[in-house]
């Protein structure tokens, strides 16, 4: 029994001895399956920098490109902008030139309508026998007030023409802010001053004025004509109101 019992033990010594040897050869598998995939990771680290590289050289010979042509898409982008910029200046000049007209138009305007009311009335009321001529004072009104608020309406139009239009695209183009257009930063500070609305009021108060003096003191000579003229003075005041009473424009 006993050599059966050594034989035993040897063979449970090989066994033992051979696990051992398979689970070295396990580690050993283990760590060059490890191995592999790190070098596998610096395989794929590797083809991107490649790919880096070679889009990097791609990027540099399109600059060596444009570079090498002085006369080509660069120069031709700035030349375009330069003349679009060169453009809008004159643009704009051309719209503050039309606005400075607008305004000394309306000058004028006033100033010839305060001198004809003035004539007129100067003429009429003291002799009796053309007190009637003061009919003209309402008409002469509503002309004058009439071209002084289109005057208002072309002045808006301009002005937000070059605030909104001309001037952003100028910053855009000189690549500033459109705060640093005196457009912008006048109508986001000035203050709301109703001219138009003078001008409506003062347009009521002559002509209710004038047609009551005449009402007062020439009805008795010219009922109809007064009936007749003070109607369409007060549909054309009402008409004139209703357009453009709504003065919501900052301006010079």
């Amino acid at each position: 029994m006993e050599p059966d019992r050594k034989e035993w033990e040897e063979k449970e010594k090989i066994l033992t001895f051979r696990e051992k040897e398979l689970e070295l050869k396990e580690k050993e598998l283990l760590i060059k399956e490890k191995e592999l995939e790190q070098r596998q990771k610096e395989l794929d680290w590797q083809e991107q920098q490649i790919k880096k590289e070679n889009n990097s050289k791609k990027s540099r010979d399109k600059q060596k490109k444009v570079l090498d042509q002085p006369i080509s898409y660069v120069h031709v982008i700035q030349d375009r902008d330069d003349k679009e910029i060169h453009h809008l200046e004159k643009t704009r000049e051309d719209i503050r030139n039309e606005i400075k007209n607008r305004i000394e138009q309306r000058d004028s305007l006033s100033n010839q309508l305060i001198a004809t009311m003035g004539v007129v009335a100067g003429f009429a009321v003291p002799n009796e026998e053309y007190r009637i001529i003061i009919l003209l004072i309402p008409l002469l009104s509503i002309y004058y007030t009439l071209q002084i608020l289109y005057s208002f309406t072309v002045h808006d139009f301009l002005t937000k023409y070059l605030r909104d239009v001309i001037e952003p695209r100028l910053s855009q183009l000189c690549c500033t802010q459109d705060e640093f257009q005196f457009s912008n930063y006048f109508n986001k500070n000035a203050k709301k001053v109703l001219k138009r609305s003078f001008y409506i009021y003062g347009m009521w108060v002559v002509s209710f004025f004038s047609m009551a003096y005449l009402w007062v003191f020439e009805y008795d000579n010219h009922p109809k004509l007064l009936t007749i003229s003070t109607i369409i003075y007060v549909l054309s005041i009402l008409k004139i109101t209703r357009m453009f009473i709504d003065d919501s424009e900052k301006r010079l």
